[in-house]
């Protein structure tokens, strides 16, 4: 385990040990809920993984550079891109590979079966291979993820990027030296990868089959374009036939600590705000009298009718002041960036064909709506953000005096990234099959989670749309011809199905993000009212005296605010 994952468990289990002593001062219930999320937040912690994908065109040399660390040929290398699948790579005691189904049941296979696999590729969404491997136990919870390359069927390569855009913590990229550069699909998915502050590794493939000058030169240009295109600071890696050396270096480099505590500081932080916030509301209700608090109980009620009928209103507005707009900026948005590609487009559609063009088209169409998408989303959510929590505006001053927290409100809803639950509407599409779910829900934000489950279902639809479109392609055009075509016919067809399939989808997201949103809020609000009440049913019962409750409840909560400043908050400037 991490050195920061285990101080994170043992925080978890001190800031338990701290909330048990509440139950025998009789104010569990309500705390009670803290205890339960302090327990399944340290399970996620204990149980989380580090997943690091291994991205790159088909023949880059992905299967054979992870197969030169693992220091066997474990992986096949001469599947063809029909048959490829992601396969995670995992240590266990028992070997085994477990081919995963759409649905997330699984059939088991022997490593040595791992070659059949291809012949069902099909059937199945992603593979896991289970390892006795010293160099996978060695660089665990990092777990390596060899990808479809670039040039694997559409609805295999897209699927699989998606998901593990999601679920990537750190990326490999190969780029062969054959390449010679930074392709365009390349480029495109490191675009997606910046979009989401994804970080990554770049090595160029096949070192071997070029002079080492040309070698360095080729490092050298493509080092420099990503600086340019995206800051990038680290070397690009040349790697020949003992690449596993390289990579096993890179897995050395790459800091599992920094980026776990990425991943889950913002939790921490949201249930260390949820903790104090809770025990503040204890101990000032105990020092109010009673009909302070029946005051702030009744405003509170107050303020979750009007965030109740707030968000019946969005709803009902939903098409005209959310989500008309937004969809048709998307389509527009997306529409400008095929017109920038039609030269592209026309290279690629005179110089290899059909299945080219309509690869390199997707591509486009899936960066193109996964930054459009995502920009919308988060303008959006803040709106809703904003326009609910101006509803229950007026009750701030009672959140904020029972809670010791200034602007309590808008801390609620900021403060932290929200958390979906595996129900939420909003993530329908998302994970499916993928292993570990729960681990998976917990740490999506929204953004990531809309963006992936929005854009996969359309870009399926124009993999089918597509080829009707483009049978142009079928006959011999000249250049003039085709680029005509693209810009008066191919991308004004596309524009307009993105037009009448888009809004309803969109507007399916946006209610979900309202629910989820008013959901939050409403959940926030209710607590408090009910910590009041039961303070005040406390005191009603007088089983313990209230003197001593407060003393030990603010002991508690000095205590619980210690053991969170050196895990926390101790290096603020350092946050991610």
């Amino acid at each position: 385990m991490l050195q920061t994952q285990s101080a994170f468990c043992d925080y978890l289990d001190g800031i338990k040990a701290e909330l048990d002593r509440t139950s025998a001062l009789g104010v569990f219930e309500e705390l009670g809920k803290n205890i339960q999320s302090a327990e399944e937040l340290k399970r996620d912690i204990a149980e989380a993984e580090l997943v690091v994908p291994v991205v790159g065109a088909f023949s880059s040399g992905k299967s054979t550079l992870i197969n030169s660390f693992l220091g066997s040929d474990y992986l096949p290398v001469n599947i063809t891109p029909e048959t490829a699948l992601a396969t995670e790579l995992r240590y266990s005691d028992s070997e085994r590979v477990e081919a995963i189904m759409k649905n997330g049941e699984s059939d088991r296979y022997a490593i040595a079966e791992i070659g059949a696999i291809k012949e069902k590729a099909a059937q199945y969404q992603y593979v896991e291979v289970f390892l006795n491997s010293e160099q996978l136990k060695g660089i665990a919870p990092l777990v390596l993820v060899d990808m479809p390359g670039f040039d694997s069927p559409l609805d295999l390569h897209h699927r699989a990027i998606l998901t593990y855009l999601a679920r990537g913590s750190h990326y490999a990229v190969l780029i062969s030296v054959e390449e010679g550069t930074v392709t365009q699909s390349a480029h495109r998915q490191l675009s997606e990868f910046d979009e989401f502050d994804k970080p990554f590794s770049v090595f160029l493939s096949k070192a071997n089959l070029r002079s080492e000058s040309e070698v360095q030169e080729i490092a050298q240009n493509i080092q420099d374009r990503l600086e340019d295109d995206f800051d990038f600071a680290d070397a690009v890696v040349p790697v020949g036939k003992d690449g596993g050396d390289s990579l096993d270096r890179m897995f050395r480099a790459i800091d599992p600590e920094e980026l776990f505590t990425r991943l889950y500081r913002p939790s921490l932080e949201g249930h260390f705000f949820d903790i104090d916030g809770s025990l503040n509301t204890w101990i000032s209700s105990l020092k109010k009298d009673e009909s302070e608090n029946q005051e702030a109980i009744d405003e509170l009620a107050a303020g979750i009718r009007d965030l109740e009928q707030k968000k019946d209103a969005m709803i009902r507005d939903v098409r005209s002041r959310y989500s008309t707009t937004r969809a048709n900026d998307i389509v527009e948005r997306v529409g400008a960036d095929l017109n920038n590609a039609v030269e592209e487009l026309t290279g690629i559609a005179l110089s290899s064909g059909e299945d080219a063009f309509q690869r390199h088209m997707s591509e486009i169409l899936r960066s193109s709506l996964v930054s459009h998408v995502k920009t919308e989303m988060e303008q959006l959510n803040r709106q809703i953000v904003e326009d609910l929590s101006r509803s229950v505006k007026g009750i701030d001053h009672i959140l904020s005096s029972y809670t010791s927290n200034e602007n309590w409100l808008e801390k609620a809803m900021y403060s932290a990234p929200q958390l979906l639950s595996e129900g939420s509407a909003i993530l329908k599409g998302v994970g499916g099959a993928v292993k570990g779910g729960r681990n998976l829900y917990r740490v999506l934000t929204t953004t990531l989670a809309i963006t992936t489950s929005f854009v996969m279902p359309i870009l399926e639809l124009f993999i089918i749309f597509l080829p009707d479109i483009i049978g142009y392609f079928q006959k011999r055009r000249q250049e003039e011809q085709i680029r005509n075509q693209l810009i008066g016919t191919v991308i004004p067809s596309i524009k307009s199905k993105l037009r009448s399939e888009l809004p309803k989808d969109f507007e399916d997201q946006v209610n979900g993000l309202i629910n989820e949103n008013a959901v939050a809020l409403d959940s926030q609000i209710k607590a408090k009212q009910s910590e009041i009440a039961e303070a005040e049913q406390a005191k009603k019962d007088a089983l313990q005296d209230i003197g001593q409750t407060i003393a030990d409840l603010t002991s508690i909560r000095e205590n619980i605010r210690l053991l969170a400043t050196p895990v926390l908050f101790a290096q603020q400037g350092e946050r991610t």
